[in-house]
């Protein structure tokens, strides 16, 4: 055998080695493609009760709107329990992205992602309006699909939110102390 054939049968089986590995090295040589996160969705988790004025939720049981009037919630007109709305708050900023689920628009339907099927909520900052479409829960306990609204991408995340979205209006509300009290009887 040549030097030059043995030559080219080292380089076509460097190749093959190398092509039959690639899953494997590709991310340690800048191959792989990353995940994008919006920066609207990574705003999603910074988002204060100190620095929000006004929230709403709507979804096909209704509409809920909150607005902070002299340092204390209302929701539609009654007062809010200050501790459910802080809680709201901890479990928005305790969402925790996991993945992007889809790119493509067409595919919203799938994951509810739509203001008839999905839970629209548009949060009030100093920062300006942020707009959001919570759609169907994901695959694994408490985890939801998410998109900003008007956007291509949706996101799946964990945490407790949907849970907070799907709350009724007087789920949302203060307890008058009689009703307290009867709930602490009860038990």
């Amino acid at each position: 055998m040549k030097k030059q054939t043995i030559y080219i049968f080292l380089a076509i089986f460097v190749v093959l080695l190398a092509a039959a590995t690639y899953p494997q090295w590709k991310k340690y040589a800048g191959f792989e493609e990353k995940q994008t996160v919006s920066e609207a969705i990574i705003n999603l988790l910074e988002i204060s009760i100190d620095k929000t004025s006004r929230f709403e939720i709507k979804d096909a049981s209704g509409e809920k709107k909150f607005v902070k009037e002299n340092g204390v919630w209302k929701v539609n007109e009654s007062e809010a329990d200050g501790e459910i709305v802080k809680a709201f708050f901890d479990n928005l900023n305790k969402a925790e992205f996991k993945e992007l689920a889809s790119k493509n628009k067409s595919n919203h339907q799938s994951f509810d992602i739509s203001e008839d099927k999905g839970i629209t909520l548009a949060i009030a900052t100093e920062s300006g309006d942020k707009n959001f479409i919570i759609g169907k829960s994901g695959a694994n306990y408490n985890s939801f699909y998410i998109n900003i609204k008007g956007g291509n991408n949706v996101y799946l995340f964990s945490g407790s939110l949907r849970n907070d979205l799907t709350k009724d209006a007087a789920g949302w509300q203060k307890k008058k102390e009689d009703e307290k009290t009867e709930e602490t009887k009860a038990e």
